[in-house]
């Protein structure tokens, strides 16, 4: 009788897949290298098909290998919170990523209450909606809320809630107290988000085609350092109604009068066939909760 697929095997194919080399999987399995190689060979044999191309000692995921790369991260996720099931034994920490508008204004409110139900705050990595994507894609992060349109086809994408975005200046800005034209809004400076930040997305992706590509701008990664020099006068911003509404954050800022409204998607990420864990589901009720709340307020 054929001896079935191992965990094993599964988590040196999953390990190998994500660094592309034999030396790095075996160090972070703490195995040798050779032992690594000998479980990828069992499972191509397994599999009766090879599951990478060998290209000048790195090796490089096809099309068999790429197929079984989310089934076998799925396998390992469900086999690894079997004991959690049975009550045996605790679940690793949620490892969370938020952007930084959102953790700006929806995080902290949830950390208590998932503290309270859970046991514990989870591990949370604070970056720009690309950045999550690609640490989701990594297998670094189990859960993300990002900005915008996700276009990964590997990821599972739920809307949580839209909210809107505000073209802000100075309170004694020379375009306040009137409405703006987009042609009066190209001949000023800009302050922006870094590229792959949810704001700066949904700029590229709706206003630059109204503005040009001419525009002067200061980039910043940072919304309370973008706020403040919007507040110096030294531009006008596109900022999310979750930022504005901070109190922390906003003095001597307004509002600018426009000719369009801006909304945008916020949405829970997960990589397609992830084995949803208990605090994951919890962490989405709470923060649906939250938004409901808000809704009627």
């Amino acid at each position: 009788m054929e001896r079935p697929v191992s965990l094993k095997q599964l988590l040196v194919f999953t390990e190998v897949a994500r660094d592309a080399s034999l030396s790095e999987a075996a160090e972070r399995l703490l195995m040798s290298k050779s032992s690594v190689s000998q479980s990828l060979t069992e499972l191509e044999g397994r599999m009766s098909t090879s599951l990478f191309d060998r290209q000048g000692g790195r090796l490089r995921l096809n099309d068999a290998g790429r197929k079984l790369l989310p089934l076998a991260d799925d396998l390992l996720s469900r086999a690894k919170h079997l004991p959690q099931v049975f009550g045996k034994m605790p679940s690793e920490p949620l490892r969370l990523g938020v952007t930084e508008s959102v953790a700006a204004h929806y995080l902290m409110p949830t950390l208590a209450e998932f503290r309270r139900r859970c046991g514990r705050f989870p591990r949370v990595r604070i970056g720009n909606s690309d950045e999550m994507i690609r640490a989701l894609a990594d297998y670094k992060l189990d859960l993300a809320l990002v900005e915008g349109i996700v276009t990964d086809s590997d990821m599972e994408v739920t809307l949580w809630r839209e909210e809107r975005l505000f073209i802000v200046a100075a309170v004694d800005h020379p375009l306040q107290n009137r409405t703006v034209s987009w042609e009066e809004l190209r001949d000023v400076d800009w302050v922006l988000r870094e590229p792959g930040s949810g704001s700066r997305l949904y700029f590229e992706s709706h206003l630059r085609e109204k503005l040009g590509h001419d525009l002067s701008v200061l980039v910043l990664n940072h919304h309370d350092t973008l706020l403040r020099a919007v507040a110096s006068r030294l531009g006008v911003s596109l900022v999310s109604e979750g930022v504005l509404s901070d109190p922390h954050f906003g003095d001597g800022i307004a509002v600018l009068e426009v000719p369009e409204t801006f909304t945008r998607r916020l949405s829970f990420v997960m990589r397609r066939g992830k084995f949803e864990t208990d605090d994951m589901r919890v962490w989405r009720e709470i923060l649906s909760v939250q938004a409901e709340s808000e809704s009627l307020q």
